[in-house]
């Protein structure tokens, strides 16, 4: 029976090329299975059947905006499938820095704008914090990003971007997770409506 291809995760990647695409389907079956992207076949240690329904393919280099028909064979490439599943090929992000560059340790609900280039706004725009955490990227436009913060202890964790979900970037860009903060006094509480007195603020987490 011939393979059906349903979907590439992720369907869009870097010019380098490197990532593995995720190929969704049916009937995948044999041990001579190969990948083509466009005229480029992928073979040996770089394409790997899972199981009856996912190939996992290394993606070969290809040309910035270029978009290309993937295609499998399981018969050592006499014959490829004809699907026309499409994979686009883009620049990889830039990360030059994060706002703010701190964070509140164990809270939620906390965003972070990261500022770069070539951001784009597809599905599987997404940030990264340290080496596990991912969260959904929020397109603001091609040089910002909006992240949500996860929970996490206090610490630091990097924080990296990817226009396809798989190849991050971050340039060595850190958030810093503290401990929570605030003002438990002010002494004096008052004073004369010239100004120019001083008073000292006791609390918390409080640096310049």
């Amino acid at each position: 029976a011939e393979p059906r291809l349903v979907s590439l995760m992720p369907s869009r990647g870097t010019v380098q090329g490197g990532a593995y695409v995720s190929i969704l389907g049916s009937r995948f079956t044999g041990s001579a299975v190969q990948c083509r992207f466009g005229s480029q076949g992928v073979s040996g240690s770089s394409v790997r059947l899972l199981s009856s329904t996912l190939i996992a393919c290394r993606v070969p280099p290809g040309r910035l905006g270029e978009s290309v028909a993937v295609e499998i064979s399981l018969n050592g490439g006499v014959d490829f499938s004809a699907e026309g599943r499409e994979y686009l090929y883009g620049r990889a992000v830039t990360v030059e820095l994060a706002r703010p560059s701190q964070a509140i340790a164990g809270a939620s609900g906390q965003t972070v704008t990261v500022v770069g280039r070539h951001f784009e706004q597809t599905r599987e725009l997404s940030c990264r914090f340290g080496l596990n955490s991912t969260a959904r990227g929020i397109f603001m436009s091609s040089t910002m990003v909006a992240c949500q913060i996860p929970k996490r202890d206090s610490g630091t964790a990097s924080v990296s971007v990817s226009n396809d979900g798989t190849t991050f970037e971050g340039s060595g860009m850190n958030l810093e997770f503290i401990g929570a903060w605030g003002i438990s006094s002010v002494n004096p509480s008052y004073g004369p409506r010239t100004g120019g007195s001083r008073v000292t603020v006791m609390g918390s987490q409080i640096s310049s």
